[in-house]
């Protein structure tokens, strides 16, 4: 069954627990530590059974087998305690629950589809207000949900630039493949042979032109195995892990990242170098650091939209739309989130001032003023528009031989 958004009261309605009390309940369970003194009478039961079980243990000469059995984490308590507190008593307007009816594995998550009004408060008491933090380009979706009914001549936007110069940096946006084949991972035709061809044509360029390793980041994890499963049927696959080595980001439960992580940069190191292929918004894109050989090139396939059935994205786009007045903000802001993920990916790779590498974007939307202007300002002054990959396939070559030129500190 498809997952479903409601209010705190239309939950409380469907669940049909409307008599509830649930500020008096809440404020209960705070004040008396309900599930903290729960989570003791658990701990209490298990350390008895256990302690009976070793007794038992040593009576008979055997080893003991200890159970847990508390089925409850005091984890999952204190989530019982904030949805208690946040989902039923919190906010009418802008707090939603989402609701996953799976029947192997259902789930109930509460989210917050506006932060405007409670940062308010904050706006209005205070003479000035600084918001700091490290990719938040673009950041139009921040000041239209946090604030949203601030006069223009208030605001002041500041982007600082990079500590890499400018010319360490080889950004190119392609528009089509080494052969002609237009670029565009657009769901209704990514899966053409032709242009999965075409992708496996401008993959063996870069991986040529490269030394050390070459990231390859894909819209999805379905994307992803469609594209190496066409690879392998054709031969190219083959033809790639030859020329460098190919390591796959494992999906969930499918492997240990960790261990591709090791293999991948062991290999990297050798005069060959690598491949690693991974998914923006998975496990590789955020909080691992490809500097210096690690990550000598990144290459975005395509643009990773989220999905625009998802219901709490519906539900930000039109509480946004009626907070702003704009009929268009709910399409910015699939634009804006699409392009937060591609930034956060391709800066995987300039960790540090004299680390250097190419940022390849390979679709024909990039090139659109649109899109284009949502890369980040230090990104996008150097980047190079190409109507074909063989139009910047010298480029790389050029750009690596001078990096190797440059003296080290």
């Amino acid at each position: 069954a498809a997952a479903r958004v409601l209010s705190p009261t239309a939950f409380a309605f469907a669940a049909g627990i409307e008599g509830v009390n649930a500020p008096e309940l809440a404020k209960f369970s705070r004040e008396s530590k309900l599930f903290r003194k729960l989570q003791g009478f658990l701990d209490v039961q298990e350390l008895e059974a256990n302690e009976a079980i070793a007794a038992a243990a040593r009576k008979a000469g055997t080893v003991p087998v200890f159970k847990r059995l508390a089925k409850v984490t005091a984890a999952q308590m204190y989530a019982v305690d904030v949805f208690l507190y946040e989902a039923l008593v919190g906010d009418e307007a802008h707090a939603r629950l989402l609701f996953t009816p799976d029947a192997a594995n259902p789930a109930l998550r509460m989210v917050q589809v506006f932060a405007g009004d409670a940062f308010a408060p904050v706006v209005a008491a205070a003479r000035s207000v600084v918001l700091a933090g490290g990719t938040m380009t673009p950041i139009q979706d921040v000041l239209h949900e946090l604030l949203p009914a601030l006069p223009a001549d208030k605001l002041r936007v500041f982007q600082c630039g990079h500590v890499v110069p400018p010319h360490h940096i080889l950004p190119v946006a392609v528009q089509a493949g080494p052969d002609g084949t237009v670029f565009d991972f657009r769901y209704a035709s990514r899966s053409s042979p032709a242009l999965l061809h075409s992708l496996h044509l401008a993959v063996m360029e870069v991986a040529r032109a490269t030394p050390g390793g070459v990231i390859l980041f894909f819209p999805s994890y379905g994307y992803e195995a469609e594209v190496f499963q066409a690879w392998g049927r054709s031969g190219a696959l083959a033809r790639l892990d030859k020329l460098k080595p190919v390591f796959r980001e494992p999906r969930r439960g499918e492997g240990d990242v960790q261990d591709v992580l090791a293999g991948y940069q062991a290999a990297c190191t050798a005069p060959k170098g690598a491949v690693l292929s991974s998914v923006v918004g998975g496990k590789l894109s955020e909080g691992i650091n490809f500097a210096d050989d690690y990550g000598r090139c990144v290459v975005v396939v395509g643009l990773p939209y989220p999905s625009p059935s998802d219901p709490v994205l519906r539900e930000k786009q039109a509480v946004l739309a009626e907070k702003t007045g704009r009929a268009d903000v709910g399409a910015q802001m699939l634009d804006i989130m699409c392009m937060k993920a591609v930034n956060q990916s391709i800066g995987r790779a300039i960790r540090h001032r004299r680390d250097y590498a190419a940022l390849v974007l390979l679709d024909h939307r990039y090139l659109h003023d649109r899109i284009f202007a949502l890369i980040p300002e230090w990104i996008r002054r150097s980047t190079r528009k190409a109507c074909t990959f063989a139009d910047a396939a010298g480029d790389f070559p050029r750009f690596f031989k001078a990096m190797a030129a440059e003296p080290s500190e």
